[in-house]
């Protein structure tokens, strides 16, 4: 397990929810962890296996998830185990990009601009 920060967390939500269409009442009345949230993306990608495995490759395609973990994945002993190994692949790489878009926000912030991207007004 990964030692990610609350801020993290709540980002990774955030892209589970837009990104993969889990329902935000999947996340009531749990602890908002990495073990949970590559539970909850785990069921959404068996699904995806099960029903429309054209459009899960074609995510995982746009999203970089390397054709490796998918094929190693995808050896495993049962679908719901293939599932878990591809949720965590997602998992990982959403977490990069999360970071990636911290650690770029935080630059724009440091260089001047607020959050919005746009350079704080100095004449009103």
């Amino acid at each position: 397990m990964h030692n990610n920060n609350a801020s993290e967390l709540t980002l990774l939500k955030a892209q589970l929810i837009e990104q993969w269409h889990v329902e935000d009442d999947a996340f009531s009345g749990v602890a908002l962890n990495e073990e949970t949230l590559v539970g909850i993306l785990a069921m959404r990608v068996l699904y995806l296996m099960q029903n429309k495995m054209d459009t899960l490759i074609t995510a995982l395609y746009r999203m970089d998830v390397g054709e490796q973990h998918f094929e190693i994945a995808m050896s495993a002993s049962s679908q719901p185990k293939a599932a878990k190994k591809i949720a965590e692949a997602i998992y990982l790489r959403e977490l990069q990009r999360v970071k990636s878009r911290m650690r770029f926000t935080q630059q724009q912030l440091d260089d001047g601009k607020d959050e919005s991207g746009d350079w704080p007004q100095v004449i009103a």
